[in-house]
């Protein structure tokens, strides 16, 4: 894994910025800590541990860790773009697999989380990893929404008072561009802009150079 810093700072040139309404997202959900895992995913709900993260190399939910600072700098910078009613989606991607763009997606979100509405969602079809760094099997994902489920099912992942929304995939998907060209896409990010609004959305892409995933993703966002 290569220098926290070097990493945050080279992948933020890598982000490019699409702008969309996001409709308000709750944070208030009730669960108790000792409910079986599997039922509160069923419920919607992820209740995150912190040695799992930190052994995933997810720092940011944990400021006083030296090494999520370089995400709350990078949380400052997209802050400033960011309105009361109109959020941004953030498209963070790399030229190669292995690059750390889900290490900045995940870290980015953390960040952002601790105060502001904050969705991260998945969209690297092929080879997805956020839901195995968060610590968690999803039951749904946007693929399942692609491959013809009724609703994207979002999860709400909380750590202390902090609350993140996210939108996993349930297993990767060979034939991923072909899912991402299809009208199910479109509407599954016409659907994102209707589930939550004044929230800042991270999307884990797929990369550069690993077919056209990425240019076709981003004629929907």
């Amino acid at each position: 894994m290569p220098p926290v810093e070097e990493t945050a700072m080279s992948m933020s040139t890598s982000m490019s910025m699409f702008d969309t309404l996001l409709l308000a997202e709750s944070d208030t959900i009730a669960w108790d800590p000792q409910d079986d895992p599997i039922s509160l995913v069923e419920r919607g709900i992820v209740p995150l541990q912190r040695a799992n993260l930190v052994r995933n190399d997810v720092y940011a939910f944990a400021m006083d860790d030296p090494r999520s600072q370089p995400f709350a700098m990078l949380r400052s910078r997209v802050l400033r773009h960011t309105g009361t009613t109109q959020a941004q989606f953030i498209a963070v991607t790399s030229a190669k697999p292995r690059e750390g763009k889900s290490f900045v997606a995940l870290n980015l979100a953390a960040a952002l989380s601790h105060i502001h509405p904050t969705w991260l969602v998945d969209a690297d079809l092929r080879n997805p990893s956020i839901a195995r760094r968060l610590g968690f099997t999803p039951l749904h994902g946007i693929d399942t929404f692609l491959h013809g489920d009724d609703a994207i099912v979002p999860l709400r992942c909380r750590l202390d008072t902090d609350l993140l929304t996210v939108i996993a995939i349930h297993e990767a998907q060979a034939d991923s561009a072909k899912l991402l060209a299809s009208p199910r896409a479109g509407k599954a990010f016409a659907t994102l802009r209707t589930l939550a609004a004044g929230a800042v959305c991270v999307i884990d892409t797929p990369p550069v150079l690993e077919g056209d995933d990425l240019m076709i993703l981003a004629q929907h966002v």
